[in-house]
């Protein structure tokens, strides 16, 4: 029979022993990791980053930055940036990738599962591990303004 008192040793923290910064996702103010911000992911156990436009300069910047939030909020910390193609890429230095709805349009599921394979790289090769990228939004409104080419198609394929 295990030690109880192993299974504690090794649990994963919960309840008012978890840090309220491993609960949610944060936005930081610029290209760079400044101190103030850097002491604010410390201080509140802050693990995920949402990357957007303001904080993206160069390749060579975001590796920089994702460097950066790493050595503050450890190895396994989840950095984000919506990069799916269309009119939603951040990073304006890589080359553009078809947005899903020109993807669906294409209806080529090789050619899709390629386009997202070289989003994922470039983001990975940065330091970036997490997309937001829609994946089964469907464009059932054409007067909703959000989802519009971010959908792979207008109806439900089952």
């Amino acid at each position: 029979m295990t030690d109880p008192s192993d299974a504690a040793r090794t649990a994963v923290p919960h309840g008012p022993d978890l840090p309220a910064g491993r609960l949610v996702m944060v936005d930081i103010p610029g290209p760079t990791l400044d101190g103030d911000t850097a002491a604010h992911l410390r201080r509140h156990g802050i693990r995920s980053v949402c990357l957007f436009g303001k904080n993206v300069q160069s390749e060579g910047q975001l590796r920089a930055l994702c460097a950066d939030l790493r050595a503050v909020m450890g190895e396994d910390a989840l950095i984000a940036l919506d990069h799916e193609g269309g009119a939603i890429l951040r990073p304006d230095f890589w080359p553009f990738a078809p947005s899903a709805m020109a993807l669906g349009a294409a209806d080529d599921p090789d050619l899709t599962r390629r386009s997202s394979e070289a989003l994922a790289r470039q983001l990975r090769a940065v330091g970036i591990n997490w997309n937001f990228a829609p994946v089964l939004d469907v464009n059932v409104n054409p007067a909703n303004p959000v989802i519009a080419d971010r959908a792979f198609g207008g109806r439900c394929r089952s």
